[in-house]
């Protein structure tokens, strides 16, 4: 019986040997995994740990495959944190996939993790689009503004580029969202260039009323806006207002004193005090 109970002692103590040799292995692996050249060969390394504690039957084991998830998951995230700082802004959209796939794998919520740097790079792609680009820039600062991610900048840049598509409205209420949003002094002006494309238009189609009205914002963006003075001065001229004409041609006149047209636009002025009184 004693040699009985003797085996059976020593298979356990075998067991517990064999259980502690594999806990070892495993602590080891993320030892080696911690101390990796790079994310990459770390992450790589946990999940080798991983696989090891779970193998394991000691009972810290779990406790350690939890660790390697959230090294797993941190650096996932991590890696894409260094590529958006590295303007690697393509190759981070294809990282945060990886990173996303790993939370979900692991049952972590990473949602609004994932939603702030996605909108980061949405952000970024735009701003280095607009003007090379502008219809990829729209395209990322509509994704960055869908996911409510969207800033003062992002609209503006959308703005910019709606302009360089020749689009006068989605321009000017992305770059009126931009002003509101504190962006006043970047966003005026290109308002108010806007404003004087659509009170261009509108004298050309023959609906001064619109004209008038469109000058007027582009002079309430920027007063120092010469051509919204004299297109809104062609609209009253055309609506039969030759007092507020005048007024806007000498403006013009005064922002403008070497244009091109000065000599043309004193002589309209000089009928239109001429001309009778309605």
């Amino acid at each position: 019986m004693k040699r009985v109970f003797s085996l059976i002692a020593a298979l356990a103590l075998a067991a517990v040997a064999a259980w502690a040799q594999d806990y070892n292995t495993a602590m080891e692996a993320y030892n080696n995994a911690a101390q990796a050249e790079n994310k990459d060969a770390q992450i790589a390394g946990f999940r080798e740990a991983m696989a090891l504690f779970a193998a394991c039957e000691d009972e810290d084991a779990p406790v350690q495959v939890a660790k390697c998830q959230d090294n797993i998951v941190n650096l996932s995230f991590s890696i894409v944190n260094d590529q958006i700082k590295a303007k690697q802004y393509t190759e981070a959209l294809a990282s945060l996939d990886v990173a996303n796939a790993a939370a979900a794998e692991f049952g972590q919520d990473a949602a609004e993790r994932s939603k702030k740097l996605q909108g980061t790079i949405f952000n970024n792609l735009a701003k280095d689009n607009f003007k090379a680009n502008p219809a990829v820039a729209a395209e990322y600062a509509q994704k960055a503004i869908d996911i409510e991610e969207a800033t003062g900048y992002t609209y503006l840049f959308l703005g910019m580029a709606k302009t360089q598509l020749k689009e006068a409205d989605a321009a000017i209420a992305a770059l009126e969202k931009a002003y509101e949003m504190g962006l006043d002094k970047q966003a005026a002006g290109p308002l108010s260039n806007q404003y004087v494309t659509k009170a261009a238009a509108s004298n050309k189609a023959g609906k001064f009323a619109a004209a008038v009205e469109a000058a007027g914002k582009a002079i309430e963006y920027n007063a120092s806006n010469a051509n919204a003075f004299k297109l809104r001065g062609n609209a009253y001229v055309s609506l039969n207002k030759n007092a507020e004409a005048i007024q806007d041609f000498e403006q013009y006149l005064v922002l403008n004193p070497s244009a091109k047209d000065a000599a043309q636009i004193k002589k309209v002025i000089e009928q239109l005090k001429a001309a009778p009184k309605k």
